[in-house]
Formats: C-alpha cells, sequence, structure tokens
C-alpha cells in the first residue's frame, strides 16, 4: 500500500508540473496574440524581440 501511495504522488507531482508549464504556455500564446492583433511587427519591441540586446 506504500508503494502504491509512492506511486500516485510522483504521478500527482508530474500532473501539476504539467499543468504549469500548460499555464505559461498559454501565458505566452495570449502575450503573442495581443501582439499581433496589436499591429504584429514593431520593428523588434514585442514579445519575440531579442532581449539581450
Amino acid at each position: 500500500m506504500k508503494r502504491r501511495i509512492e506511486e500516485l504522488e510522483v504521478t500527482l507531482q508530474s500532473c501539476e508540473i504539467r499543468i504549469e508549464f500548460l499555464e505559461a504556455n498559454e501565458e505566452r500564446q495570449k502575450e503573442q496574440l495581443h501582439f499581433l492583433l496589436a499591429g504584429g511587427n514593431n520593428k523588434g519591441k514585442g514579445p519575440m524581440a531579442n532581449t539581450e540586446e
């Protein structure tokens, strides 16, 4: 029984990590959509711009 609980905890943790990833991905897609709806190409000033400059 203890082993099964540990397996379920690992599975739960994996699902929580996947949810965090999907939520972050959704947020990124929303940013891209807003950028594109706002005009799209502001000479590198949008969310896809290189921030290391």
